[in-house]
């Protein structure tokens, strides 16, 4: 686990990576829990406003985004370079719900934007710097 500064006492890069995939985990179950809620309501709605397949693709819809948030989390705790991108694109995309969204996305943005650690697998990595 690799300090930024021993004296100061700050959090290690580690340590932000696992807060940041803890806190898309969190999304992910409250995700899970108001598209539940959500499409339970939805679904009982007369049929005439809505057709069934219109109701099965929202449905999809949001599933597949509440699976891909807790991808996202893993990939993050995983430290992949591709999961940091993403997770900073969502939290872009959450700012503009004020007030939870921008206190959200803001402390999302501080998480993935500080401290990230070079996943091992990504071009450039210390063994590339080594032979030179």
């Amino acid at each position: 686990m690799t300090l930024r500064d021993n004296k100061s006492g700050r959090a290690s890069n580690t340590m932000l990576n696992k807060r940041a995939g803890q806190a898309f985990r969190l999304l992910g179950i409250l995700g899970a829990l108001l598209i539940g809620l959500g499409l339970a309501v939805f679904w009982a709605m007369p049929s005439w406003q809505y057709s069934q397949s219109g109701k099965a693709a929202l449905a999809v819809a949001l599933i597949g985004v509440d699976i891909s948030l807790f991808l996202v989390a893993h990939a993050i705790t995983s430290n992949k370079a591709w999961g940091r991108y993403v997770g900073i694109g969502y939290s872009i995309l959450i700012l503009p719900l004020f007030p939870i969204g921008s206190l959200v996305g803001g402390y999302l943005l501080v998480l993935l934007l500080t401290g990230w650690l070079k996943s091992e697998s990504e071009p450039g990595d210390s063994e590339d710097r080594r032979r030179k």
